[in-house]
C-alpha cells in the first residue's frame, strides 16, 4: 500500500465530487447565446471536461484510495489534462469575453492547482520507486565494508604508533589512565 497514493486519492475524490456536480448538476458553464466561435468552443470543451473529467477523477480516486502506486500516474495524467483545459479555456474567455470575469480568474487558478497536483503526483510516483528507480536499484553495487572510526586510528606522529591497538580502543584505554595532569602552583 502506498500512502502517497492514498493521500492523493482524497484530493482526487473531492475533485470527482465537484466536477460532475457542476457539469451535470448545475448545467455546466456559460451562456452561448451571444458568444463568439472561440468562446463557445471553449465553453463546450470546458463543460465536457467537467462531466468526463469528473468521471476520470472518480476512477483515479478509487485506484489511489486502494493504495496502488499506479494511481499516481493516472492522477498525473487526468489532473494534468483537466488543469490544461481549465487554464486554456479561462485564457480564451479572458481574451475574447470582453473583460475580466471573477469566475474566469478562479478557473485559471484552479487549473494551475490541478497542474501543480499533477506534477506532484508524477514526482511522488518517481520517488516512490517508479520505472527509473527500478533501473537504478539494479545498478547499485554492494556497500563497501565500513571504514574504521577515526577515534580508533592512532596517528603516526605519536610515540608508540607502531604498537598494536588496545583491544578496547584508544579512547577506552585513555580513560583508564590514572595520571593527573600537571598543575601550576605559584608559591
Amino acid at each position: 500500500m502506498d500512502e502517497r497514493a492514498r493521500a492523493t486519492g482524497v484530493h482526487a475524490g473531492i475533485a470527482a465530487l465537484l466536477l460532475p456536480a457542476y457539469g451535470w448538476g448545475m448545467g455546466g458553464f456559460g451562456d452561448l447565446s451571444s458568444a463568439g466561435a472561440a468562446y463557445a468552443a471553449a465553453i463546450a470543451v470546458f463543460n465536457a471536461m467537467l462531466k468526463f473529467g469528473g468521471i476520470a477523477m472518480a476512477i483515479t480516486a478509487a485506484i489511489c484510495l486502494a493504495g496502488k502506486r499506479v494511481g499516481l500516474v493516472v492522477d498525473a495524467v487526468v489532473a494534468g489534462l483537466c488543469g490544461i483545459i481549465m487554464v486554456g479555456c479561462s485564457l480564451i474567455w479572458l481574451a475574447t469575453g470582453g473583460g475580466i470575469d471573477f469566475q474566469d480568474i478562479m478557473i485559471l487558478i484552479f487549473g494551475g492547482l490541478f497542474i501543480s497536483g499533477a506534477r506532484r503526483s508524477w514526482a511522488d510516483y518517481q520517488s516512490a520507486g517508479g520505472a527509473r528507480a527500478a533501473v537504478v536499484a539494479r545498478a547499485v553495487t554492494p556497500k563497501d565494508p565500513e571504514a574504521p572510526h577515526p577515534a580508533s586510528i592512532r596517528p603516526a606522529s605519536l610515540a608508540g604508533a607502531e604498537d598494536t591497538e588496545p583491544p578496547e580502543g584508544y579512547l577506552a584505554a585513555l580513560s583508564k589512565e590514572k595520571d593527573e595532569p600537571p598543575t601550576a602552583n605559584f608559591e
